[in-house]
Protein backbone atom coordinates (compact mmCIF):
# COMPACT_ATOMS: atom_id res chain seq x y z
CA UNK A 1 0.00 0.00 0.00
CA UNK A 2 1.11 3.36 -0.68
CA UNK A 3 2.24 5.75 1.49
CA UNK A 4 -0.72 8.96 2.42
CA UNK A 5 0.14 11.75 -0.14
CA UNK A 6 3.55 14.03 0.93
CA UNK A 7 3.30 17.59 1.60
CA UNK A 8 5.79 18.18 -1.16
CA UNK A 9 4.52 19.57 -4.45
CA UNK A 10 6.19 17.43 -6.69
CA UNK A 11 7.21 14.30 -5.72
CA UNK A 12 10.06 11.84 -7.81
CA UNK A 13 9.80 8.08 -7.66
CA UNK A 14 10.65 4.32 -9.41
CA UNK A 15 8.98 1.24 -9.92
CA UNK A 16 11.49 -1.77 -10.54
CA UNK A 17 9.95 -5.23 -12.03
CA UNK A 18 11.44 -8.06 -9.23
CA UNK A 19 9.78 -11.24 -11.49
CA UNK A 20 6.50 -13.06 -10.81
CA UNK A 21 4.49 -9.69 -10.77
CA UNK A 22 5.96 -9.01 -8.10
CA UNK A 23 7.35 -4.69 -8.13
CA UNK A 24 9.17 -2.06 -5.96
CA UNK A 25 8.41 1.38 -5.76
CA UNK A 26 10.04 3.60 -3.91
CA UNK A 27 8.70 7.76 -3.22
CA UNK A 28 11.53 10.76 -2.69
CA UNK A 29 9.73 14.25 -1.87
CA UNK A 30 12.36 15.64 -4.63
CA UNK A 31 15.03 15.03 -6.96
CA UNK A 32 17.56 16.81 -4.48
CA UNK A 33 16.95 13.76 -2.06
CA UNK A 34 17.52 10.96 -4.44
CA UNK A 35 20.40 12.79 -5.49
CA UNK A 36 21.65 12.63 -1.97
CA UNK A 37 21.08 9.04 -1.70
CA UNK A 38 18.52 9.75 1.14
CA UNK A 39 16.41 6.85 2.18
CA UNK A 40 13.26 7.05 0.33
CA UNK A 41 10.56 8.71 2.39
CA UNK A 42 7.94 5.40 1.13
CA UNK A 43 8.84 2.60 -0.35
CA UNK A 44 7.73 -1.39 -0.15
CA UNK A 45 7.30 -4.34 -2.81
CA UNK A 46 3.45 -4.81 -3.83
CA UNK A 47 1.79 -8.21 -6.15
CA UNK A 48 0.98 -6.11 -9.14
CA UNK A 49 1.97 -5.95 -12.43
CA UNK A 50 4.85 -2.62 -12.86
CA UNK A 51 2.61 -0.63 -15.72
CA UNK A 52 -0.65 -0.74 -12.63
CA UNK A 53 1.82 -0.32 -9.92
CA UNK A 54 3.44 3.02 -12.32
CA UNK A 55 -0.56 4.10 -13.08
CA UNK A 56 -1.37 3.80 -9.09
CA UNK A 57 1.82 6.12 -8.21
CA UNK A 58 0.50 9.06 -11.13
CA UNK A 59 -2.34 8.68 -9.62
CA UNK A 60 -2.13 9.26 -5.96
CA UNK A 61 0.73 11.71 -6.78
CA UNK A 62 -0.52 14.71 -8.79
CA UNK A 63 2.72 16.28 -9.23
CA UNK A 64 5.21 13.02 -9.68
CA UNK A 65 7.36 12.21 -11.97
CA UNK A 66 9.38 8.93 -12.94
CA UNK A 67 12.79 8.83 -12.25
CA UNK A 68 14.81 7.75 -15.50
CA UNK A 69 17.50 5.29 -14.52
CA UNK A 70 18.58 2.03 -15.40
CA UNK A 71 17.35 -1.26 -14.13
CA UNK A 72 20.97 -1.95 -12.57
CA UNK A 73 20.66 1.27 -10.91
CA UNK A 74 17.00 0.22 -9.71
CA UNK A 75 18.44 -3.14 -8.24
CA UNK A 76 20.82 -1.66 -6.39
CA UNK A 77 18.75 1.12 -4.97
CA UNK A 78 16.28 -2.07 -4.01
CA UNK A 79 19.48 -4.06 -2.57
CA UNK A 80 19.98 -0.92 0.01
CA UNK A 81 17.15 -0.30 1.31
CA UNK A 82 16.49 -3.90 1.42
CA UNK A 83 19.74 -4.05 3.30
CA UNK A 84 18.94 -0.99 5.72
CA UNK A 85 15.85 -3.01 6.97
CA UNK A 86 18.00 -5.83 9.01
CA UNK A 87 19.45 -5.66 12.28
CA UNK A 88 22.95 -3.60 12.66
CA UNK A 89 24.76 -6.99 13.46
CA UNK A 90 23.25 -8.74 10.35
CA UNK A 91 24.82 -5.62 8.08
CA UNK A 92 27.89 -5.92 9.27
CA UNK A 93 27.75 -9.35 8.90
CA UNK A 94 27.08 -8.47 5.13
CA UNK A 95 29.46 -5.89 4.44
CA UNK A 96 32.32 -8.61 6.02
CA UNK A 97 31.20 -10.89 3.25
CA UNK A 98 31.44 -8.74 0.81
CA UNK A 99 34.73 -7.46 1.32
CA UNK A 100 36.04 -11.43 1.79
CA UNK A 101 34.82 -12.11 -1.23
CA UNK A 102 36.34 -8.82 -3.57
CA UNK A 103 39.92 -9.74 -1.30
CA UNK A 104 39.59 -13.23 -2.45
CA UNK A 105 38.19 -12.20 -6.13
CA UNK A 106 41.20 -9.87 -6.24
CA UNK A 107 43.68 -12.35 -5.26
CA UNK A 108 42.39 -15.11 -7.29
CA UNK A 109 42.95 -12.61 -10.49
CA UNK A 110 46.28 -11.80 -9.21
CA UNK A 111 47.76 -14.93 -9.19
CA UNK A 112 47.33 -15.64 -12.63
CA UNK A 113 49.14 -12.48 -13.50
CA UNK A 114 46.22 -9.71 -13.65
CA UNK A 115 46.73 -6.46 -12.07
CA UNK A 116 44.08 -4.52 -9.91
CA UNK A 117 44.07 -1.18 -12.91
CA UNK A 118 43.34 -3.88 -15.20
CA UNK A 119 39.91 -5.12 -13.69
CA UNK A 120 38.78 -1.45 -14.06
CA UNK A 121 39.50 -0.39 -17.72
CA UNK A 122 38.78 -2.95 -20.77
CA UNK A 123 41.86 -1.54 -22.82
CA UNK A 124 43.59 -2.55 -20.13
CA UNK A 125 42.26 -5.74 -19.87
CA UNK A 126 42.55 -6.85 -23.30
CA UNK A 127 46.34 -6.02 -23.07
CA UNK A 128 47.33 -7.64 -19.99
CA UNK A 129 45.15 -10.71 -21.10
CA UNK A 130 47.27 -10.76 -24.35
CA UNK A 131 50.26 -11.17 -22.58
CA UNK A 132 49.28 -13.21 -20.18
CA UNK A 133 47.56 -15.32 -23.04
CA UNK A 134 50.81 -15.66 -24.68
CA UNK A 135 52.79 -16.47 -21.71
CA UNK A 136 50.80 -19.55 -20.45
CA UNK A 137 50.19 -20.85 -23.85
CA UNK A 138 50.64 -24.51 -24.09
CA UNK A 139 52.28 -23.75 -27.82
CA UNK A 140 54.94 -21.31 -25.94
CA UNK A 141 55.55 -23.78 -23.46
CA UNK A 142 52.85 -22.86 -21.12
CA UNK A 143 50.40 -25.21 -18.86
CA UNK A 144 47.47 -25.97 -20.48
CA UNK A 145 45.62 -26.27 -17.44
CA UNK A 146 46.76 -22.27 -16.20
CA UNK A 147 45.70 -21.12 -19.61
CA UNK A 148 42.62 -22.47 -19.36
CA UNK A 149 42.11 -21.02 -16.10
CA UNK A 150 43.05 -17.44 -17.52
CA UNK A 151 40.95 -17.84 -20.21
CA UNK A 152 37.66 -18.52 -17.35
CA UNK A 153 38.67 -15.67 -15.87
CA UNK A 154 39.10 -13.18 -18.29
CA UNK A 155 35.64 -13.90 -19.05
CA UNK A 156 34.66 -14.19 -15.64
CA UNK A 157 35.99 -10.22 -15.41
CA UNK A 158 34.31 -9.12 -18.64
CA UNK A 159 30.52 -10.29 -17.29
CA UNK A 160 31.47 -8.59 -14.18
CA UNK A 161 32.25 -5.28 -16.06
CA UNK A 162 29.55 -2.48 -16.78
CA UNK A 163 28.03 -3.34 -20.09
CA UNK A 164 28.82 0.21 -21.62
CA UNK A 165 32.51 -0.52 -21.61
CA UNK A 166 31.72 -3.99 -22.74
CA UNK A 167 30.30 -3.57 -26.01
Amino acid sequence: MLAPKLSHQEICFLVHDLGLERCFWAVWPDQKSFQAYGFPQAYGVEERKLSSLRKRILAQYVAAFELDISDEAKTSIYRRIRRAELPEHMQKKIQEMLNLKHDLFSQQYQSIGFEEEDLNDLSLLKRRYRQLATQHHPDQGGELSRFLLLQDMYHQILRKMPRESND
